[in-house]
Parts: C-alpha cells; structure tokens; sequence
C-alpha cells in the first residue's frame, strides 16, 4: 500500500505508479510561464539536426548519383555548424537570442538556397560546398538556446537536470519525425523536398523563438575597462572528455545516416531509410525520457 501525505489519496496512488513517476517532474516544468510556448518553439526549429544532413544526402545522390559526394556535403554542413555553434552562443549571450537568432536565419536561407540552385542545376562538384558551409555555419542553435531559456527559468538543481533531460528527449522526438518526413518528401515528391522542408521549419521554430521576449535571458555585457573575462570553458577538464565524447557520437550519428540511405536503396526502397532511423531514435527517446 502507497502512503502519501494526508489528503492527496489520488496523488499519492499516482505515485505509486511507474508511468506517474515518469511523466510528473515534466508536466511540473511545462506549468512554468512561457515554458510551452518556447518549448514548441524549440521543437520546430531543431528539425534542421534531422533532416537537413539526411536531405542533402538524398538530395546529392539522387541527382549525382554519389555517395562520397553526398556524404562529403553532409559532412560540411555538420562540420561548420560545429565550428560556428560557440561562436554563436557567445554572441547570442552577449548580445541577446533574438539579433542573433535572426540574423543567422538569413544566413541560413541563403545557404540552403544556394545549395539547393547549385545541385538542380548541376553546377561543378566544388560549387556545393560553399553554400553548405554557409548554412551549416548558420543553422539557428535553436536548442542551446531553448536549453538557455531553461536555465534563466529554472536555475540550478534537480529540476534543470529534469528540464535537459525533456530537451534531450524532444531531440529525438525531432529525430523519430524528421527523417520519415525527409525521407518521404525527397523520394516521393521532389529530391530537393527534404532540404527545403527542413529550411521552413527552422525559419517557423527561429521566428517563433525571436519573438517570446518574455523567457529570452538577459544579455551579458562585455566587460569594460580592463574587467575580467570569462575563461574558456574548455579550461575545464571534464568539459574537455565531454566534447570528446560527442565528437565519437557525432561522427556515429553521420555514418548511420549516410550508410541506411545506401543501405535502403541497395535493398530497393530508398524511403526505407526514414523509418530505420526513425525506429533507433525512438528507442534513444525512451531511454532519455527514463533517465530524466
């Protein structure tokens, strides 16, 4: 028998049941001001992690015919997001989300754009690559951000704990989702569909994002007359294994990606590869939501 506090019977049999216990510290972070409106936001706008790599390798080898080609643009597109990705958290705390998230949807656009005009038009191998630096490097870091805003809301503790372990969780939500629909656009309606679904989607989530001012943190000047600043936080040695770390899991996730497509068009549906990568995220979707 489950004994709770005097006069929350229901509460505390929902206590004691597993799916409770689950779902209770996430709908105790969603009643937070503002929280459902961002978090919605994040959601739409980190759709780009999983379908913007995948579609611009259907994209490429749909139209080229090449593998090493297609994965070689992904890989641009993965790689300058993460060269620029501190860069941008530095200026969105210096100067605020909303210039920045802004501005580097422009960017952002531009690049996918280009990528998209260069490919259907068959432009030189060499002409892909630029435009995929530029929207990679752009991409909105719509997830630092949210994660940003969970920080300002929550503070510290437990409870920020549960908040990253919702975001982690909704990261492969994106990750169930994205690749079906990129999958299915690009091979069912036009090749370039995918990568131009995933553009809209950022622009929705980043616009979306830019304009709930209520929950963005306050920006962090830039200190003046010979004022301390901050050291880099990779001075700190845990942080250092934890970027190492991610890189082996980055580098994990690009070739899984990479090989179903070849995988699912070697076995005759090339569809087949949203589904396959949609059926490992979701297992990495119950395990982050457990954990939380």
């Amino acid at each position: 028998m489950t004994v709770g506090r005097p006069g929350t019977p229901d509460g505390a049999r929902r206590r004691g049941v597993p799916g409770a216990r689950l779902v209770t510290p996430y709908q105790s972070l969603l009643g937070e001001p503002g929280a459902p409106g961002f978090v919605t936001a994040g959601v739409l706008g980190r759709f780009p992690l999983s379908m913007l790599g995948l579609g611009a390798v259907l994209l490429v080898s749909a139209l080229t015919g090449s593998y090493g080609l297609a994965g070689a643009v992904s890989a641009t597109l993965a790689v300058s997001s993460s060269a620029a990705a501190p860069a941008i958290g530095v200026l969105s705390d210096r100067r605020g989300q909303r210039p920045v998230l802004l501005a580097g949807l422009t960017l952002h656009l531009l690049g996918v754009g280009g990528l998209v005009a260069t490919v259907v038009g068959h432009a030189p191998a060499w002409a892909y690559f630029p435009p995929a630096a530029l929207a990679g490097a752009a991409t909105p870091q719509v997830g630092a951000f949210v994660r940003a805003r969970w920080t300002a809301l929550v503070g510290g503790g437990a409870r920020l704990h549960a908040a990253f372990s919702l975001e982690s969780a909704l990261d492969e939500f994106v990750f169930v989702v994205g690749p079906v629909l990129a999958t299915f656009l690009s091979s069912s309606l036009w090749p370039p569909a995918g990568v131009v679904a995933a553009a809209v989607l950022a622009g929705t989530g980043s616009l979306l994002l830019a304009g709930q001012r209520r929950t963005e943190p306050t920006p962090i000047p830039v200190p003046v007359g010979g004022g301390a600043r901050p050291g880099s936080a990779l001075r700190v040695p845990g942080l250092r294994v934890v970027v190492l770390s991610f890189v082996a899991v980055g580098a994990t996730f690009g070739t899984i990606e990479v090989s179903m497509v070849a995988f699912a068009q070697e076995h005759g549906s090339t569809a087949a590869a949203g589904p396959l990568l949609a059926v490992l995220a979701f297992g990495s979707l119950l395990a982050g939501l457990w954990y939380g």
